[in-house]
């Protein structure tokens, strides 16, 4: 069989309800049609229901498991073959005091991992201190970034920016509220350091909109977010055609889901930075396993189809 996977996430306009009567009114439909023939049977999907995108992300990523593995071949092999098969692996810090963050993070650091996301919640000297306190604790080998899930003004997001810059950020992802394209555009201009889009980036078409206008320095891909693999692959054609920097961001849940965007993320030779293929560890009851971390490098899982197994 092919495998999905969707969670209930409210910041991605979904829960469990609206997630289930969506599979339900889509997954009869899917089975009168031919699976291999996924560029019709998305658009069908589309007039069918309208947003739901976490619902058809877990049914096109299947339906590419699914033929992968019909065809006796990893997933990768359908999108051209991988490029890669290790990826440094970028950890979230959950927002809380400044030392607390800082004990998280040597804790990571001293399990192999390099890379770090700093949440921060909008209060300018707290959260300096945070990037502050970390970067004391693990050092200069680490590499910091900043996700602000729209916290700041932008004026507060160029205050913010600028009193965390002697503690070395490499990006600051989503300064401002994510229909501000104004004050995002405005971070980008005035910031020394990478200005990624997250929240702001729900859509192709959201996607088409801050490429075009320069909004952001790079975009953060999550394939849930953005309907699955396919339209995944296409906004970051869409950012290469710009020249805008893309990686893929937290992919939150099993990692079936993470392996899928493994897959994709191996074909693609310029995905910048890190990707964020780890957090699959805070699920204590995850469905499947295959995916192998070392000393804070994700091993591409290389059976057929996404190359995880059910538990």
């Amino acid at each position: 069989p092919g495998y999905g996977y969707a969670s209930a996430t409210a910041h991605m306009g979904s829960n469990l309800e609206s997630l289930n009567g969506t599979l339900l009114r889509l997954i009869p439909f899917i089975k009168e049609h031919d699976t291999t023939q996924m560029s019709s049977i998305r658009p069908m999907m589309d007039r069918m229901i309208q947003g739901n995108n976490q619902a058809k992300s877990a049914i096109d990523n299947a339906l590419f498991d699914l033929t992968a593995k019909s065809m006796k071949i990893p997933l990768h092999r359908l999108f051209g073959g991988a490029v890669r098969t290790e990826f440094p692996v970028l950890r979230i810090l959950a927002i809380k005091e400044p030392e607390e963050m800082a004990k998280q993070a040597q804790k990571l650091f001293n399990e192999g991992y390099r890379y770090f996301k700093i949440k921060v919640h909008g209060d300018v000297s707290l959260d300096i201190q945070r990037v502050a306190a970390i970067r004391k604790k693990l050092g200069d080998t680490a590499k910091l970034t900043v996700d602000a899930n729209q916290a700041y003004t932008p004026k507060d997001a160029i205050r913010a920016v600028n009193g965390m810059l002697e503690f070395g950020i490499d990006l600051i992802e989503q300064p401002v509220a994510s229909d501000d394209y104004d004050g995002l555009k405005l971070v980008t201009e005035t910031s020394p350091v990478t200005v990624e889009a997250d929240e702001s980036a729900a859509s192709l078409k959201d996607v088409f909109h801050l490429v075009k206008h320069r909004i952001v320095d790079a975009v953060s891909l999550k394939v849930p977010k953005l309907g699955g693999l396919w339209n995944t692959l296409t906004a970051a054609q869409i950012c290469r055609a710009g020249n805008v920097k893309f990686r893929f961001g937290a992919h939150v849940g099993s990692q079936l889901l993470n392996a899928h965007a493994m897959h994709l993320a191996a074909t693609l030779p310029d995905v910048w930075y890190v990707s964020e293929f780890g957090e699959f560890s805070r699920l204590l009851d995850d469905p499947f396993n295959g995916i192998k971390i070392k000393n804070g490098i994700a091993h591409l899982p290389n059976a057929h189809g996404a190359g995880v197994s059910p538990t």
